[in-house]
């Protein structure tokens, strides 16, 4: 069914639902040792992808099956091709695909440092601008963008304090984006330097 879907004429839109069919379980039951060989399987066929214009359907169901990055025999170099792929691809604009690529890398970036590193260096220009004008972000992409930033597991703890800090000046201003609450107990999450962040959720509470 990848093949046919990435490099030959079978729609992509209706990868998800053969292959629950195809497998006779909910896709968050499919085994680990399954999801990786169908990841194997798609990041051989992603240039192919791209030619087909089948690009967010490539990120959603190869993100899902990567997840999260590591736990099992070759994920470092399914992640580094994956990687090596992202960097050969000019992704598009357009604002859905840009928020797949978010969900992405939140899914598979948490526990390796190298991609950790590359995704705080795209994010930060929007998420911690040094300027007062911020950049002006489409609410579901900057919803993505928090939720890939508060999974990443390597971040060190400077920059999840000024993550929460920042998050926690949205919530006050009104400037409430979704799911800021779960990002900010993620950022949170055993993190003994964001006393501010945390000071603040008991008095709103």
């Amino acid at each position: 069914m990848i093949p046919a879907t990435f490099g030959g004429d079978s729609a992509p839109e209706e990868l998800p639902a053969k292959a629950r069919t195809g497998a006779g379980l909910g896709r968050n039951s499919w085994p680990l040792a399954a999801i990786r060989k169908l990841a194997d399987a798609m990041i051989e066929l992603a240039e192919a992808e791209a030619e087909r214009g089948a690009r967010s359907r490539w990120l959603n169901l190869c993100g899902f099956c990567l997840r999260p990055g590591f736990g099992f025999p070759g994920d470092d170099y399914r992640i580094e091709q994956a990687r090596g792929f992202m960097r050969r691809v000019a992704i598009r604009e357009s604002g859905a695909e840009r928020n797949r690529v978010w969900i992405f890398w939140g899914r598979v970036a948490r526990a390796e440092q190298e991609s950790t590193d590359r995704c705080v260096q795209r994010l930060s220009p929007t998420l911690l601008p040094r300027s007062a004008k911020r950049p002006r972000v489409n609410p579901s992409l900057l919803r993505e963008m928090w939720r890939a930033a508060a999974s990443l597991e390597f971040l060190p703890i400077q920059t999840k304090t000024h993550l929460g800090d920042e998050l926690v000046a949205r919530i006050a201003k009104g400037d409430f984006i979704d799911t800021a609450l779960w990002c900010l107990a993620r950022l949170g999450r055993a993190s003994c330097s964001m006393g501010r962040s945390i000071r603040y959720c008991r008095q709103r509470r």
